[in-house]
């Protein structure tokens, strides 16, 4: 059979392979050129004469890439977290990492800003913490993330510079963080407290005059005690470390007007006086254990630390 003419322009062959049954030229000037599986192929930007149309979703091609199981689970997680906080209303928690400086780099430092444990958190941490689920006074658990401890603080003000935080030097200390070192900051709303005990490191501190108002007092600067934390009491020009031993009704508590019951155990460096006493003769040269009345005697200097209260 010979191949037909083109019945548009009659000058080319039609392709039996053509939908329209056209020739190539006459085929890229239809409508429906794109459909066309024999010469859609070939339609270029040669032909500037073709009608062009816009691409329906079913002519684009199909991108797909894959998604590792960790990046699926990071979506996961996240789409769970909104779901909670459109239920919710506002998110659950506060939590940030802060390059930490002393507090004494910070605008306006006073002296009594070491008493404390309050920090400096830049403004745009006023205005997170404004739309999380905090209570007031705000509380905070600290964490070195390098040695894994923790303590927990309160805050001043929000003067800080973006991805700053100051906190007093005792309170570096006692997290062994050291200038310009991150910390893990966590929002947290701790209980009222009722009971602590406490253990000085040195004796020292009941030599000082009225030693359970200097304690009170220094109290009262804090926001929140933890259980194994170490806190300081400074009087005049010493500063003496006390040691959480304990607190109720949880490990962490907010001593913010709080009634507090103070409990002591005895000091660290403290040495129990020996049972016996040992006299000796300048005359024969023997020995003697002390008697029973000695003893007594000896034994009453032991309730300056014993277990007493204060309110």
């Amino acid at each position: 059979t010979m191949a037909s003419r083109c019945p548009s322009c009659r000058k080319f062959v039609a392709s039996k392979k053509c939908c329209n049954g056209l020739c190539k030229p006459c085929c890229h000037k239809t409508p429906n050129a794109l459909d066309c599986p024999k010469h859609r192929a070939s339609l270029g930007a040669s032909s500037s004469s073709a009608p062009q149309r816009p691409r329906t979703s079913s002519s684009m091609p199909t991108l797909r890439r894959r998604i590792s199981p960790l990046m699926m689970s990071q979506i996961r997680m996240q789409m769970e977290m909104a779901a909670r906080q459109r239920v919710n209303g506002v998110p659950e928690t506060f939590r940030h990492q802060f390059r930490v400086f002393s507090i004494a780099h910070a605008n306006g430092y006073r002296t009594d800003m070491e008493e404390g444990d309050k920090i400096i958190l830049p403004q745009s941490a006023m205005v997170e913490l404004g739309q999380c689920n905090v209570t007031w006074p705000m509380t905070f658990k600290l964490m070195n993330p390098q040695f894994d401890c923790f303590t927990h603080c309160g805050v001043m003000e929000f003067t800080a510079p973006e991805h700053v935080a100051y906190l007093p030097r005792w309170l570096m200390a006692s997290l062994d963080l050291k200038d310009n070192e991150i910390a893990d900051l966590t929002s947290v709303n701790l209980v009222k407290g009722n009971y602590v005990k406490l253990q000085a490191y040195s004796t020292r501190f009941v030599t000082v005059e009225d030693p359970k108002a200097i304690l009170q007092a220094s109290l009262q600067r804090l926001t929140c005690l933890t259980t194994g934390a170490t806190i300081r009491v400074k009087h005049g020009s010493e500063c003496f470390r006390f040691e959480v031993v304990e607190t109720k009704p949880q490990r962490a508590i907010n001593v913010v007007d709080a009634d507090l019951n103070v409990d002591f155990c005895a000091p660290k460096d403290y040495k129990e006086p020996s049972t016996g006493r040992e006299a000796t003769s300048s005359s024969t040269g023997t020995t003697r254990k002390a008697s029973p009345e000695e003893t007594a005697t000896g034994d009453e200097s032991c309730g300056v630390w014993g277990e007493g209260k204060t309110r």
